[in-house]
This record gives C-alpha cells, sequence and structure tokens, in this order.
C-alpha cells in the first residue's frame, strides 16, 4: 500500500474475519486474531507473512486476546483465552508458531492497565 492509501491488498482469504492485527518492528510480519465463522468462539492466534503469504496458526490454535511482538520481532506475546472468553495467562509463541510456553499465569494483574492502541 501506498503513503496515501492507494494499491492496498487484503491479505486475509475470504470468509475470515482477521482483525487486531499488529505488525512485527522489523516489518517482515503481522500477526492478528482470527476467526473462521463469526460464530466461532474467541479469536485464535496467527501470523503471517507481510505480504499475506505462510499464514500459520501456534501448536494448537491457540484462542487469544490483546497481542504485541517482540523488540525482535521473533515472539509474539498474548493473554491466551479459555473457550468461553476467560483470562488464562500471559502467553509467548515463537514467530513460526512453535515453542509456545506459558510467562505468567496471573496476566489480568500483569495487563490490567493495557490499553490498546
Amino acid at each position: 500500500m501506498q503513503k496515501d492509501g492507494s494499491s492496498s491488498t487484503w491479505l486475509s482469504p475470504k470468509g475470515a474475519n482477521d482483525s487486531r492485527g499488529r505488525v512485527s518492528p522489523d516489518g517482515n510480519a503481522i500477526a492478528f486474531l482470527t476467526r473462521l465463522e463469526a460464530s466461532d468462539p474467541p479469536d485464535s492466534l496467527a501470523v503471517m507473512r507481510s505480504d499475506g503469504l505462510d499464514r500459520i496458526q501456534p501448536e494448537d490454535r491457540t484462542l487469544a486476546s490483546r497481542l504485541a511482538w517482540s523488540p525482535d520481532s521473533r515472539t509474539v506475546v498474548f493473554l491466551r483465552v479459555t473457550a468461553s472468553g476467560q483470562a488464562a495467562g500471559l502467553w509467548s509463541v515463537s514467530r513460526d508458531g512453535t515453542g509456545l510456553r506459558q510467562l505468567a499465569a496471573d496476566a489480568i494483574a500483569l495487563a490490567g492497565t493495557y490499553r490498546e492502541p
């Protein structure tokens, strides 16, 4: 896309409900939340190259909300949620969808003052 908004390209496949995209600091990837259908449970975490190719989801179709990139663009940090939408801790996953790990059990205490841009 040009600075004036022209020449934009739609990156999501037809029917996907993608939202809250975050471009990695190096500009080469986008982390975002996705639902295959509007009626699906909470959003799943996904990552793709900034050109829309190589769309992947972490190892276990991780349900998530709020997300951010690490400064080195290698890791996505996010609030994991259950199928009912309840908080399930602060987690991280490598850009390629591997290495899912819990960072803190009580993410609400850590992110309680966070405000999305």
